[in-house]
């Protein structure tokens, strides 16, 4: 049993919302969906595991919206909006406490409550190319194998183990990424 897969995908990470150092020795990237239970949970653990490397390691975020998720893609758009006023990964959080009650009017009370230029995030949330980019990093999940959510990538390969706790992903990295034995 692997713990990563072997195989190594290239992500492109250009538009991608992302935390940590740039060209990190150790790259996260996650495809999530804002309207699941274990996207929620996994999502404060990879901030973790980012912080237990400093200078070291970096978390990019990817849309995988579920189909039968109706507020996924909404919740994707509002993300991006805000992202495009440097405030993804409060969004990202906002949206995942209120995961329960994501409605068509809740971006906005969000985005204000961020101090957000609401008319501006009115218009990145309808505007095409946001929707487009959410589109695009579904594609490129399905064509990494991507089947559900949360999945993540540890230097393009799919995380697989069992364990998924932020001490059980740092195991894995240091053995794995960084070859430390012990």
């Amino acid at each position: 049993f692997e713990p990563l897969e072997s195989e190594v995908r290239n992500f492109d990470l250009k538009n991608a919302p992302s935390m940590g150092v740039d060209n990190a020795k150790i790259s996260l990237v996650e495809f999530s969906d804002f309207q699941c239970p274990y996207c929620g949970r996994i999502a404060p653990v990879l901030k973790q595991v980012v912080k237990m490397f400093p200078g070291q390691a970096s978390l990019s975020f990817k849309h995988f919206p579920l189909s039968f998720h109706k507020q996924a893609v909404p919740a994707a758009k509002a993300s991006m909006a805000a992202h495009r006023q440097g405030k993804f990964w409060e969004m990202h959080d906002l949206i995942f406490e209120n995961m329960k009650s994501l409605s068509d009017d809740i971006y906005v009370t969000l985005a204000e409550k961020l101090g957000l230029d609401v008319e501006k995030f009115k218009k990145d949330m309808a505007d095409p190319s946001i929707e487009a980019l959410v589109k695009e990093d579904q594609a490129e999940g399905s064509r990494s194998g991507v089947r559900g959510t949360p999945t993540f990538f540890i230097n393009g390969r799919k995380y697989a183990a069992p364990d998924r706790s932020p001490e059980g992903i740092k195991k894995i990295i240091e053995q794995h990424i960084l070859k430390k034995r012990g």
